[in-house]
């Protein structure tokens, strides 16, 4: 997956009002004029990434039972979001050419968002 904004990949909404805001630019709902960034997860709802997020304990479960994609995931904490989705769209690449299954594949796409990443990488040095 190439690193994309989140007004090309996902469908975003307003905090405080639900409006939906996906393909806006300007930084202020329409509807009730609260602020929001499209570089900064935090200020937005974003179904796709709160579904992701919902499974982050499966994501941990399976990402132990993977030794070697655990040492991985570990290792990326301390590189950039960009440079990590970098890395982690080559893996996606190889893991397609290998013919690895798509449970996997879909496992790693979902890393490339900041948030799940974030609470991925929580839950497996707490070694929960």
């Amino acid at each position: 997956m190439d690193e994309v904004g989140l007004k090309d990949a996902l469908a975003y909404y307003c905090l405080a009002c639900d409006y939906r805001l996906t393909g806006l630019e300007r930084g202020r709902c329409p509807e009730c004029d609260r602020a929001f960034d499209l570089n900064d997860y935090r200020t937005l709802r974003i179904p796709r990434i709160e579904a992701m997020l919902r499974r982050v304990g499966e994501m941990v479960f399976e990402i132990n039972e993977n030794a070697s994609l655990r040492t991985c995931v570990l290792s990326f904490a301390s590189m950039s979001a960009s440079r990590r989705n970098e890395v982690f769209a080559r893996m996606i690449d190889a893991m397609r050419k290998d013919g690895q299954p798509v449970a996997v594949i879909d496992l790693v796409e979902s890393l490339c968002f900041e948030p799940v990443f974030d609470a991925v990488i929580t839950s497996l040095r707490s070694g929960r």
